[in-house]
């Protein structure tokens, strides 16, 4: 595969540009790491009463972080912490 790419300076220049930007998707890993770990904690201690499920611990609330960010059911999420595990909506 090296060699394919050497000799092809158009996929050379493509690969060679996808090396080159690892570097700043790293910064941006770390910048999102952050982000999440900072709204987990918050997360933690605001919801962690009402939703222990979501927000029981940090490891959970990064999961439930995650899972909201990528729009993956986070009306349930929604509608646990809006009306209380006690509603009667949940029953």
């Amino acid at each position: 595969i090296i060699k394919l790419v050497k000799k092809i300076p158009q996929l050379f220049m493509i690969v060679s540009g996808l090396i080159g930007g690892m570097k700043a998707i790293g910064y941006i890993l770390i910048l999102m790491f952050l982000i999440f770990y900072l709204y987990a904690i918050i997360g933690f201690y605001a919801f962690s009463e009402n939703d222990a499920f979501h927000f029981g611990d940090l490891w959970l609330g990064f999961l439930t972080l995650w899972r909201i960010s990528t729009f993956e059911d986070w009306t349930d999420i929604l509608y646990i912490n809006y009306f209380g595990c006690g509603s009667p909506f949940f029953d």
